[in-house]
């Protein structure tokens, strides 16, 4: 296109590289809230919770198809913003209760087969403890297909002028796929951190896409094209509710060390 930015002005001009980190880190918070290494392992996670691999998987994939259709109308009219960290707060306690619910009620027992030196691991659920857990997933499923799914793929593509654009989304789209090949060797993280730890560890992660989207990430919703700069020249880090709280607390604290100093050298 002969509008396009040339490839040395973009990777040297601040303003686009602050838009390509949001970018950026809207696709990979994408990724760890653990959208993709739930489906993948979803049948080995909870054929050991329920004994039903794949009864799950559907009820899963089903809860992902029914939410998805509502986003559609969703993202226009409550925001990009709003969603997406309405979103985050629900996948945020999706997680944590299952872990939560795992650690309470559920055992691993370890037993021998065949008498050979191989130790199977059973998980061992009581009551309806194991029905709990794939609830709050389907709860953590179904806010990402209404916030995370669909928006971080519109929002990251919108942030961007025109003369950018199609090399900015080529370079998020990467960092999307590269933060889910990584992920794919989630996998291995089940032995030592057991399932409840999984859950922890990227309700945790999710956490930190609450705070990214609040401080870096501007509503965009109806904002025209030529707007997009304005919007987010106005949307300074230091105006956020808790950066701007931090930075009184510190210039306090430094006013009052500052008077104790001068009274302690009158002295």
């Amino acid at each position: 296109m002969g509008n396009e930015m040339p490839i040395k002005e973009f990777f040297t001009t601040k303003k686009v590289l602050a838009r390509l980190g949001i970018g950026i880190g809207v696709h990979v918070l994408s990724q760890t809230t653990s959208i993709n290494p739930i489906f993948v392992y979803d049948g080995i996670i909870y054929q050991s919770v329920l004994g039903n691999g794949i009864l799950s998987l559907l009820i899963l994939s089903g809860t992902v198809l029914l939410c998805t259709i509502p986003a559609l109308f969703l993202f226009d009219r409550l925001g990009r913003r709003n969603l997406l960290m309405f979103g985050d707060i629900a996948m945020v306690g999706g997680h944590f209760v299952s872990a939560t619910i795992f650690v309470s009620n559920c055992q691993i027992k370890r037993k021998l087969i065949n008498d050979s030196a191989i130790i199977q691991e059973i998980v061992d659920c009581s009551g309806s403890s194991g029905t709990l857990m794939l609830v709050f997933t389907a709860i953590f499923v179904a806010s990402f297909a209404i916030s995370w799914g669909p928006i971080s793929w519109i929002y990251a593509a919108e942030i961007f002028p025109l003369n950018v654009r199609s090399r900015a989304v080529s370079i998020t789209t990467g960092s999307n796929w590269l933060t889910g090949i990584i992920l794919s060797y989630i996998l291995e993280l089940i032995t030592p951190l057991g399932i409840h730890g999984i859950f922890y560890l990227f309700g945790s992660l999710t956490v930190l896409a609450v705070i990214f989207v609040y401080l870096f990430c501007p509503e965009t919703k109806g904002i025209l094209l030529e707007d997009i700069e304005e919007t987010f020249d106005t949307f300074q880090l230091q105006n956020r509710t808790i950066i701007r709280i931090l930075r009184q607390s510190f210039q306090r604290s430094r006013k009052t060390n500052t008077k104790v100093n001068a009274i302690e050298m009158e002295r």
